[in-house]
């Protein structure tokens, strides 16, 4: 028992150094602001607008105007 007890006293060091080295850049990374990330090819809010009051009915439903308001669905199956 006793040298479970001394080994473990020797390794607390090097597992506290272990600890301080993993969350050292964690604690620096918090005092950064966060930017919005701008994806290449994204919409404009005005663009998002004009294409779901043509095409997205308010209940959700997404719907085919050149094709008679039908609704397409890539989870429909026919078995």
């Amino acid at each position: 028992m006793t040298r479970r007890v001394a080994r473990l006293g020797s390794l607390l060091p090097w597992l506290l150094a272990m600890v301080s080295l993993v969350m050292a850049p964690m604690a620096s990374s918090q005092s950064l602001s966060v930017q919005p990330v701008k994806i290449a090819g994204t919409v404009s809010s005005a663009d998002w607008e004009a294409y779901r009051s043509r095409f997205i009915e308010d209940s959700g439903r997404v719907v085919d105007t050149a094709n008679g308001n039908i609704s397409h669905s890539e989870s429909e199956m026919t078995v």
